[in-house]
């Protein structure tokens, strides 16, 4: 692909999409699709109660993320940093900042010891 230098240029490339999701989602599955009881044990592993779409939902995201597995990405530099670096100067401001006044929940307590609630009540062994 050649680089795109006027700005006209590149709104004439970002105005023709190349791919829509709607082709990712219809993607043929490789592999079976997950069965029921798949579907049924993953989502117990993962604390959701299955509905009736969790396995049409399943199977979309598995050919969705397969198609993007399936991109070449030979030639593509990876993103050496996803985040802003912190700076001296920016910890130097966090640090300069007033540390804000603290709350201590066990203040409305009737009964406390220091930060602590006093509960009377405790386990009974019989």
């Amino acid at each position: 692909m050649s680089r795109l230098i006027q700005r006209s240029e590149v709104l004439a490339h970002l105005s023709k999409p190349v791919w829509s999701v709607k082709e990712l989602l219809n993607a043929p599955l490789q592999g079976t699709p997950p069965s029921k009881s798949d579907v049924e044990r993953i989502s117990k592993l993962a604390g959701l109660a299955p509905t009736e779409h969790t396995q049409a939902d399943l199977v979309n995201q598995l050919r969705f993320v397969e198609t993007l597995s399936a991109v070449n990405t030979d030639n593509i530099e990876p993103l050496s940093r996803l985040t802003h670096p912190v700076t001296c100067p920016d910890l130097e401001k966090i640090v300069a900042e007033p540390e804000p006044e603290r709350w201590t929940p066990a203040a409305f307590a009737s009964e406390r010891v220091s930060d602590f609630y006093v509960v009377k009540e405790g386990l009974r062994h019989e």
